[in-house]
């Protein structure tokens, strides 16, 4: 069986690891455009934290192909999906029995327009634009951020200690509204101000405009200036010309079934480029995240010989630190309650002086299906057991008590 694999970040690479030790005779070809595989965005934060650029891959080619048999072509782009064969950027055209679509997603925006300053500075996970961004926000003494989410606070967190002026753009009234509750953020709302940061929230922004300087910033309230704009809004799936005559989604995502199979027979789809479930509430999600990348990974690896084994869905784990707090949230919100056709019930609990715990439970049968936490620090036991308190939907009684156990 000859398997070919488009995409090598952290979805692509941990699928050809799984088809080998699914397949261990099979020819397996993984395929990127960047120059190195599975490059993470955290990388440029850790450079920023630490105010020194480094740089380290997932895994190296010379270790996939040596170790596993993989055959790794970098810088290559896939141009057109045919019947069992693609077509690469040189024309040359290589034939396959199994087809996994791992192509990722970028930081993209309406905002960035077509300009061509703005082309290098969205896409946070090629080590050279990684590098690039990394001098130009060196160089720069004023930056906007747009967007609060996980990307926003993640540079707002490692700028933290450089003396800059840090603007951020939000149009929800509060930072990581995805992730957490109302009530879950104040802390970190704090620690934004605490740095000198203003806060612009509840503000869209509807235009960026290039000056012989740098940008203005303009919302519905006010026009700023920045030296640079740093995009941090949500991401968006990286479908590339192959895709053109599979079934998508209204946002671009590939449509998948159960088993990540796509529209095609024989080719599958995994990681930032699909759908999957949100358990808790059964809707088809876009969830980017590490844990999505690398289960959609292994299910895809069982499935390509015979289509064995559904894909559960995610609970949508986040988890990071910032200001040298620790966060972690996992399953479904307060916020979202309304969305699910069971009762449910709220419990909010001051565990220690820096120790916030929020957990949504199902209010007859008392099993877990959500929790957030914020704390100084969070042990990996901790983190273990939040995990598998929402996992496995464990009864909260049960959970609280061998979670008080560990704090």
């Amino acid at each position: 069986m000859r398997i070919i694999i488009v995409g090598g970040s952290i979805a692509g690479v941990n699928a050809a690891l799984a088809c080998r030790q699914e397949y261990p005779n099979a020819q397996i070809t993984l395929i990127e455009q960047q120059a190195h595989l599975g490059h993470l965005p955290r990388e440029l934060f850790f450079s920023l934290e630490q105010q020194q650029f480094t740089s380290h891959e997932l895994v190296l080619q010379e270790e996939i192909n040596k170790t596993y048999q993989i055959e790794v072509f970098l810088e290559t782009k896939c141009e057109r999906l045919r019947d069992h064969e693609v077509e690469l950027s040189d024309t040359t055209r290589l034939p396959f029995d199994k087809l996994i679509i791992a192509t990722g997603s970028t930081q993209r925006s309406r905002l960035a327009g077509t300009h061509e300053t703005f082309q290098t500075q969205w896409l946070y996970k090629s080590v050279k634009d990684q590098h690039e961004i990394y001098n130009k926000i060196k160089q720069a003494s004023s930056i906007a951020i747009v967007g609060a989410g996980a990307v926003g606070i993640s540079f707002a967190s490692a700028l933290a200690k450089q003396e800059k002026k840090i603007t951020i753009y939000e149009r929800n009234e509060r930072p990581l509204a995805r992730y957490f509750d109302e009530d879950m953020t104040p802390i970190l709302t704090r620690f934004l101000q605490a740095n000198q940061m203003d806060c612009l929230f509840g503000q869209a922004v509807e235009q960026i405009t290039p000056t012989e300087k740098g940008y203005q910033v303009t919302t519905a309230n006010t026009t700023q200036s920045a030296d640079l704009v740093l995009l941090a809004v949500n991401t968006r799936p990286e479908t590339q010309e192959l895709t053109t005559y599979l079934a998508k989604n209204t946002d671009g995502t590939l449509w998948v079934d159960d088993y990540l199979q796509t529209s095609q027979t024989d080719v599958f789809a995994i990681g930032d480029a699909i759908h999957v479930k949100f358990r808790p509430t059964k809707e088809e999600l876009y969830i980017s995240s590490i844990e999505n990348a690398r289960r959609t990974a292994e299910v895809v690896a069982k499935n390509l010989h015979r289509l064995i084994q559904k894909d559960i869905g995610s609970i949508r784990p986040f988890e990071g630190n910032f200001f040298g707090v620790d966060y972690l949230s996992l399953g479904l919100l307060e916020q979202e309650a309304i969305f699910v056709d069971y009762p449910v019930a709220i419990k909010s609990l001051k565990l220690t002086a820096t120790t916030f715990l929020k957990i949504v439970f199902h209010k007859k049968t008392r099993r877990l299906l959500g929790l957030q936490l914020v704390a100084q620090e969070v042990s990996i036991q901790v983190k273990e057991w939040a995990y598998q308190g929402v996992d496995d939907a464990i009864v909260v009684d049960e959970w609280l008590i061998h979670l008080s156990k560990m704090i």
